[in-house]
């Protein structure tokens, strides 16, 4: 743990460069850079993943570089895409000038991740090995659609923002579609896990599977509710709304740390995900709501 933690460390400033290209190419409207960035970082880590067993073996702090180094090269091709280098000083004018957007995103996030770290290491030391493998093993499984809900976030944001001519009622129509999306395809994606022969499910989590599949029907529902969010908080996002969603989320962090704690502690496994999904829903009609009056004529 130790070495990846000071291998991730290295790597860091070049990761966040390079995301930092990314959403600077939403921002301009060049959704097609962004692509091309990311299709390049892919294709150097792939090929330095296939290189890596052959001279240092599968160490994860290796992988962790490889990982870094890639994204190094991703970082220097967006300085040749945009012919600009970083200016670290122009980035304290920037915050100063949306001090207020950054100060509650930035409290927002520290709220809401803070509460799910916390609940997820406490989980870690009063729950079984087995149990915290079923959960991690969930967490792997449906992170593409995780990412997939990041990635429609991060275009989404930029675009409703760069046009403030578009009618509230086009927006909210975008927003449930957005959510439609999202929850849509985690849910096609976690089903195909459960259809799929079992030894699919060894080979990918061994002796974990079978409590992970185990579990795989409340996930489905626990992922439908931060998913139905993704369209709302967009919107609202993009209509500088920062001060709202920050006091919507400051009531859904304690939610996220007591449910899954007060689930374990009376149902194990299952208990923690229907606390997850207690806490995720119960946030639900709050996003509707704020997103209907933000966005009525």
């Amino acid at each position: 743990m130790g070495s990846n933690l000071v291998a991730m460390g290295i790597v860091m400033p070049a990761l966040l460069v390079q995301d930092s290209w990314r959403y600077t190419f939403f921002a301009e409207g060049r959704p097609a850079a962004a692509l091309a960035n990311d299709l390049v970082w892919a294709t150097t880590m792939v090929a330095a993943f296939a290189a890596l067993p052959a001279r240092f073996g599968s160490d994860a702090a290796c992988l962790v570089l490889a990982w870094g180094a890639a994204a190094v090269v991703a970082a220097l091709l967006g300085i040749a895409q945009t012919r600009a280098w970083p200016d670290p000083r122009r980035a304290i004018r920037w915050f100063t000038a949306h001090r207020e957007t950054t100060g509650f995103m930035t409290a927002e996030y520290i709220t809401v991740q803070g509460a799910q770290q916390t609940s997820t290491l406490i989980i870690g030391m009063f729950g079984s090995p087995s149990l915290v493998g079923a959960l991690r093993g969930i967490q792997t499984l449906l992170a593409p659609t995780t990412n997939l809900a990041v990635a429609l976030t991060s275009f989404a944001i930029p675009e409703f923002t760069r046009r403030p001519d578009m009618p509230l009622r086009t927006r909210s129509r975008l927003a449930y579609a957005l959510s439609a999306v999202v929850v849509a395809s985690s849910t096609i994606w976690a089903l195909v896990f459960l259809v799929l022969p079992d030894g699919f499910g060894r080979a990918l989590l061994g002796d974990t599977w079978l409590q992970t599949r185990g579990l795989l029907g409340l996930a489905i529902v626990q992922q439908a509710g931060p998913a139905l969010a993704v369209g709302p908080a967009a919107v609202l996002y993009a209509l500088g709304r920062t001060r709202l969603t920050f006091r919507i989320n400051l009531r859904f962090a304690p939610l996220l740390l007591a449910c899954p704690l007060i689930g374990l502690h009376l149902g194990g496994a299952k208990g923690v995900l229907v606390g997850y999904i207690i806490a995720f829903w119960s946030t639900i009609p709050t996003w509707i709501i704020q997103l209907r009056c933000q966005t009525q004529p």
